[in-house]
């Protein structure tokens, strides 16, 4: 058996119902996890245990493997017998260890678990590790145990979730009595580690790279197209000049659909942007009608964009009609989502913008060009929308919410910059080059 490490042996030990541990590659999570999986099915006669992964091939090369290499180091084979057709372990007390593949929920309802191991967590959504806590209930299982391993991924649900936003610097952080979450380099492990691993991997991935998956850091975003460390909170709003509501939709309540998504976003006083309800859901046609005049009614919108790409057109032809008192705008968007949001990511990058919404900012952490189709981006589709409204619509309308008397410097910048870039005579920065020094707040754009 392998030389268990400071930061292995606390994952071990925490007494917390939910404990993970993320950090670095090789840091050795995966092995300790399931040698604590295997205690625990050994402790507990008649114990239930699922250890998974997202896909298939992952569980069964990787994850399974491990598993099986550190059951050898600890049993004589009699001691179990592993079932290839059943994918799962049985020991000598009656207590199994089943393999599952995680992309389909299917494969984890109806269980009565004791102990679930979810390995590479950041790769699949909430919905899962919720349901995995609901099945969580096998009786006389006196340690009902969930795990966790992974890579730091953004501010993903495993970040709030487990806390890390309320860690600091702490390296072992417990959240909410149940919840504790420890963090480790790969450097920990390095004695496991052949004697140049560390070099090799420094002197091949970037910085941010390094940072994320040799280090540990749940602040690296390598490929971010909003730099996420800008991005803050607010507790209390500004008085706002006026308010935008997108919608991206999808009119469809097709399992693998995409979700229909609407941003609304108020502009302050201040000249910053304030997030005040984001929401995605799968509706209908008319459902998605209706759920725009909530939000309207909601957030007192002055304007309601409407991507209207094909069939997507019918939903902006209806709000026109829909909504006869309020301005329809008929966004007409490029087609290429990435670089589409590239022409905001300014607002972000300058700390401009500011929310609340964790499903948002797990998004926006996933928003990467390199990222698996399954990776949901449907709210970040509406908040590009509507930074694109407040950017090239609202300053022509500026009386729109909080009355405005005169029209400020930043105001009529934002305006005459805006006018200019639809026409393709100038871009905001070139018009800073040629000497307007208007604005008191520069940053603003």
């Amino acid at each position: 058996m392998k030389t268990l490490k400071k930061h292995q042996i606390s994952f071990v030990d925490a007494l917390e119902q939910y404990v993970g541990l993320f950090g670095g590659v090789g840091n050795g999570k995966t092995y300790i996890a399931c040698l604590k999986v295997i205690e625990l099915a050994t402790r507990y006669p008649k114990n239930l245990c699922l250890v998974g992964r997202l896909t298939y091939p992952e569980l069964r090369d990787s994850t399974r493997e491990v598993f099986l290499s550190a059951l050898a180091e600890c049993y004589p084979p009699e001691a179990y017998t592993f079932n290839k057709s059943e994918n799962s372990v049985t020991f000598w007390n009656e207590s199994v260890v089943i393999f599952r593949h995680l992309d389909e929920t299917a494969n984890i309802l109806s269980m009565n678990l004791g102990a679930f191991y979810i390995d590479q967590a950041e790769e699949v959504d909430e919905d899962v590790f919720l349901i995995l806590q609901s099945r969580l209930r096998r009786q006389g299982i006196k340690e009902l145990k969930g795990l966790i391993t992974g890579n730091p991924k953004g501010f993903n649900w495993v970040y709030y979730k487990f806390g890390m936003d309320q860690a600091g610097e702490e390296t072992n952080h417990q959240h909410k009595e149940r919840y504790r979450m420890i963090t480790a380099p790969t450097i920990a492990n390095a004695e496991n580690l052949p004697q140049d691993y560390i070099a090799q991997l420094q002197e091949s991935y970037s910085p941010e790279w390094y940072a994320r998956y040799v280090m540990g850091s749940w602040d690296a975003f390598e490929g971010q197209i909003f730099d996420l460390t800008k991005i803050t909170g607010y507790e209390t709003l500004p008085e706002l000049v006026y308010i935008v509501t997108a919608v991206d939709p999808a009119i469809s309540k097709e399992k693998t659909a995409c979700n229909t998504a609407f941003s609304t976003i108020g502009v302050g006083k201040d000249g910053h942007f304030y997030d005040l309800e984001t929401i995605a859901g799968k509706w209908s046609f008319l459902e998605t009608l209706e759920e725009a005049r909530k939000v309207i009614g909601r957030q007192k919108s002055g304007y309601l964009g409407v991507e209207s790409v094909a069939y997507q057109k019918a939903l902006y032809e209806a709000c026109v009609r829909y909504f006869p008192d309020l301005e329809v705008i008929d966004l007409k968007a490029d087609k290429d989502k990435f670089r589409r949001a590239k022409s905001v990511s300014h607002i972000v990058s300058k700390g401009l913008y500011h929310t609340n919404n964790r499903e948002l900012l797990n998004e926006i952490s996933a928003f990467v060009p390199d990222a698996e189709g399954k990776e949901r981006k449907d709210r970040v589709d509406a908040l590009v929308h509507a930074l694109h409204m407040v950017q090239m619509y609202a300053p022509d309308h500026i009386a729109v919410g909080a009355p405005v008397k005169k029209e400020t410097s930043h105001e009529w910048f934002y305006r005459m910059a805006s006018k200019q870039e639809r026409e393709g005579e100038t871009s905001q920065e070139e018009l800073y080059d040629k000497g307007y020094k208007g604005p008191s707040n520069p940053d603003f754009f």
